[in-house]
């Protein structure tokens, strides 16, 4: 945290407007800051799972304590993505809890997360599902608030609907806009949190097929909030479906654009491998930019070579990709001695609080209220 104090501006009018402000507003922790030269050498991140993606984003991973919005159609790897996330997540900080928010009643599939590696530990990971949007809002700002969550997946946005359109059985009525509504109020208060406990939310929503008269256009569904309150944007979609050496298809390149991006370059694309039923094959993505930086050699007939990375001498040698793949999942340390290499820096993991150490929440005052017990029963039994 970086200290500042009105003593150190030079003009005395300016100084004298800033002391007002402070003394005035003196329950408002950190009102007028100034830039923090610590924050300037890399923004904390977590690893996606794809070392690719890592580098296009240009932190090393999502950024902590801002929202990272995931766009695609369907069957585009979103979910995968997100729980690859959680389970970096868990790895980097496991003092940590992680939240998904599985608003269509299967987006989460409890084995796929195991066959992923994830950490099913309630400690871990909490599940949480919701019947309506105002619901779920409630359930993240309580948690998030106590400062112990390190990944919430909202996932998704399309499968959201609001209390009054779970009553409403009007095809055209207006209050079809009631998520985006929802969004613009809800989101203004949910980022400062993220921001004061180190969150990264990530925000799953699915592309589709707008009309109007004249017009057709994709775009994701609940309204402009979303892009705006963001600070990065991954667009997923599909490429092909590769086989393995035994000609059998059982994984499939996703790539990955980046439209938007206040932490790094935006525009950038990466590319992966899933593997279905297992998820992202994080070494064939080590091993793939490993030999485009020439780090490790690749030869025509699929001999593949792995170096000492401090003399260089060759040691190991296997004749395919895949027992590659395989040599770096026995080997982790070296397989990270490679991500280090390839990125150029080690990633940082830690994220400094900004509001929790001092002031303790209240849950009475900062998390919102739900104002109705519950959903009519007719519309719950229809």
């Amino acid at each position: 945290m970086v200290d500042f104090n009105s003593s150190q501006l030079n003009d005395p009018v300016l100084k004298s407007a800033v002391e007002a402000l402070q003394k005035q507003y003196k329950e408002v922790d950190e009102l007028i800051t100034c830039v923090d030269p610590d924050k300037i050498a890399g923004e904390p991140s977590i690893k996606t799972g794809s070392i690719a993606l890592d580098k296009a984003l240009g932190i090393g991973g999502v950024p902590k304590g801002r929202t990272t919005l995931i766009c695609g159609e369907p069957a585009t790897a979103k979910s995968t993505l997100c729980m690859s996330i959680v389970k970096q997540s868990q790895i980097a900080n496991p003092e940590k809890t992680n939240i998904y928010v599985d608003m269509e009643a299967g987006a989460f599939t409890d084995q796929y997360a195991y066959n992923m590696g994830l950490d099913i530990d309630p400690n871990k990971l909490l599940i949480v599902k919701p019947t309506y949007a105002e619901q779920a809002f409630v359930a993240i700002q309580n948690l998030i608030s106590t400062g112990k969550v390190g990944v919430c997946v909202w996932d998704s946005l399309g499968g959201a609907l609001t209390k009054e359109e779970m009553g409403d059985t009007a095809e055209d009525n207006a209050s079809r806009a009631g998520l985006a509504r929802l969004l613009s109020t809800e989101l203004k208060r949910l980022s400062p949190l993220l921001g004061k406990t180190g969150t990264t939310m990530l925000v799953v929503s699915q592309i589709r097929t707008q009309m109007s008269q004249h017009v057709t256009w994709k775009d994701i569904s609940g309204g402009w909030a979303q892009k705006f309150f963001a600070s990065v944007r991954i667009d997923l979609a599909k490429k092909e479906k590769p086989k393995d050496f035994t000609g059998k298809v059982d994984r499939e390149t996703i790539v990955a654009r980046i439209t938007k991006n206040k932490v790094g370059s935006p525009y950038k694309e990466a590319e992966f491998e899933i593997k279905f039923g297992e998820g992202i094959i994080v070494e064939s993505g080590i091993l793939y930019l490993a030999n485009q930086e020439g780090i490790v050699s690749i030869t025509n007939n699929g001999w593949v070579s792995f170096p000492d990375l401090e003399t260089g001498e060759e040691i190991a040698k296997l004749r395919s990709k895949e027992l590659a793949v395989e040599y770096l999942v026995e080997n982790p340390d070296y397989a990270e001695a490679l991500e280090n290499r390839i990125l150029g820096y080690h990633r940082e993991t830690e994220y400094e609080q900004t509001g929790l150490d001092a002031v303790e929440f209240d849950y009475e005052e900062t998390v919102i209220k739900d104002e109705e017990d519950s959903i009519p029963e007719d519309v719950l039994n229809a």
